[in-house]
């Protein structure tokens, strides 16, 4: 947050106009949405997920995007992918399950990683790639 915060605040202070807008954001626009996996194999990582808060703090890093979108948990069916389509972000259970298991193995990471910090990056870095899309797609750029 740290990071984010100092990377924003320049462009916070060169926009006159921010402190104005500040007042305009509508957080509770960017939803979160743990939807239980199908299949067993997944229960934990949902579990891990939730008690995380990943969604919630993605919903709160990304509230000054003040546009309507829902971010979404859920199993794919077998597809190890993530999208944005119709307002809506999708990461599937199964992608990131392909990312974890294609971490070193135990001992070959840093010390102290746990399944569920294995996850954390993962799940920031593909959020933040669908969220990229719906950026493009909302702005229409």
């Amino acid at each position: 947050r740290l990071i984010v915060a100092a990377l924003l605040l320049p462009i916070a202070c060169a926009d006159p106009a921010f402190a104005q807008k500040r007042e305009t954001l509508k957080p509770d626009q960017i939803r979160g949405a743990y939807v239980a996996p199908k299949e067993a194999k997944f229960t934990q990582m949902y579990e891990n997920l939730r008690e995380l808060k990943v969604l919630e703090r993605a919903r709160e890093l990304l509230s000054p995007l003040n546009a309507a979108l829902t971010i979404k948990l859920e199993g794919c069916d077998g597809v190890a992918n993530a999208w944005y389509e119709e307002d809506t972000v999708t990461i599937c259970y199964e992608y990131l399950d392909f990312i974890v298991q294609s971490a070193p193995g135990k001992g070959d990471g840093p010390k102290g990683t746990t399944e569920k910090s294995a996850l954390v990056g993962p799940f920031v870095d593909v959020t933040l790639h669908e969220i990229g899309h719906a950026v493009f797609d909302i702005l229409q750029v």
